[in-house]
């Protein structure tokens, strides 16, 4: 019994349960820049005393689900809560947030916060209130949609709510992903716990007083585009070679998918059994109903799409961008161009 106790006893540590009292930091490890393990960091507890007690050495060891040559950085450490809360990144990059993680005081496990996740690791305006238990967030999902949205984030219940809504051309992303500025924009601000602060911006007021104007009377609509893009029939385009009622308009020296193309169809149910349609949801965009789809493509050269299309005196007029996986069009005008489409007399 005894060279059994003694191997158990070898091995027995103490472990330091935190206070919610306590004060708490995350401490790199030192680990010269370069080397393994440069990355990894660790949670110091500070007592009333101003005493300092490691609650975790190592979240590399605590946490193996975090993506090799990733760390985490702090998100909110709430006074009074028994949860921690973290943020993944890539120290070697530039790019958003990547997964929102709790570390609950009680356990010392932490734990992926699935819907905190989704809607703060983007590129939109973030804003944390005062005790660090909610965020309001605006995000770049779904484009035009979501610039009318602000969400409010409960860490604790990882829960998500819409709280502000607007309509028409009223958003409240400055931005608009025109590609000036770094993803999402938005000045709001908490008064207090309960109440925070934020603007509403006309998307029209983006468009550049230069853009030119394409009239179409034959359809009576038009719509404005960059002074600096190209207009051309699209009958020569690969995939609409079946319409002559086609424009695709893009910039640079040649054609190519980065642009935007417009369609008019006189087959109004095209997209009523469409078995490409990923998903679809309606949107009111400058007093016209338009259906914004993400679609699968067939062709070799891109495998998503982005459709905006609405239905008026018996044609279905579309808007078309090549986009990525997650379905955010290449060219970073669909939005505004889409903003200013009108029929006209």
């Amino acid at each position: 019994m005894i060279p059994k106790f003694n191997q158990i006893f070898s091995t027995f540590k103490f472990i330091y349960i935190p206070s919610v009292g306590d004060k708490f930091e995350l401490r790199d490890k030192g680990v010269p820049f370069g080397y393994p393990g440069d990355n990894d960091r660790k949670i110091i507890a500070i007592n009333k005393l101003g005493e300092e007690k490691v609650v975790i050495e190592s979240i590399i060891e605590s946490l193996p689900e975090l993506a090799t040559g990733n760390s985490l950085g702090k998100l909110s450490f709430p006074v009074g809560s028994t949860r921690l809360y973290f943020v993944e990144y890539r120290p070697s990059s530039d790019g958003s947030p990547l997964n929102v993680y709790a570390f609950d005081l009680k356990t010392l496990a932490f734990a992926r916060l699935p819907n905190a996740s989704r809607y703060y690791a983007d590129y939109g305006s973030k804003s944390l209130s005062p005790d660090g238990k909610y965020i309001v967030t605006i995000t770049n999902h779904d484009n035009y949609s979501d610039k009318q949205k602000i969400f409010l984030l409960d860490l604790n219940k990882d829960s998500v709510g819409t709280i502000v809504s607007l309509s028409g051309n009223e958003v409240v992303d400055q931005c608009s992903d025109r590609g000036d500025c770094w993803g999402s924009y938005n000045d709001m601000k908490w008064v207090d716990n309960d109440t925070f602060e934020y603007s509403v911006y006309d998307s029209t007021k983006y468009i550049d007083a230069d853009w030119k104007t394409y009239t179409n009377t034959k359809y009576n609509y038009e719509f404005k585009y960059p002074n600096d893009w190209k207009v051309e029939s699209a009958y020569s385009y690969k995939s609409l070679q079946e319409t002559d009622n086609a424009y695709v308009f893009w910039e640079g020296e040649e054609m190519s998918g980065g642009g935007v193309t417009l369609v008019v169809r006189d087959d109004i149910t095209y997209f009523d059994q469409n078995d490409k349609v990923i998903d679809r949801k309606e949107q009111i965009i400058n007093n016209i109903k338009w259906n914004i789809l993400n679609m699968r493509s067939d062709s070799q050269d891109y495998s998503h799409v982005k459709i905006a299309y609405t239905i008026f005196k018996d044609k279905l007029f579309e808007f078309v961008s090549i986009a990525g996986s997650d379905y955010v069009p290449y060219n970073n005008k669909f939005d505004d161009i889409l903003s200013t489409f009108q029929f006209i007399k």
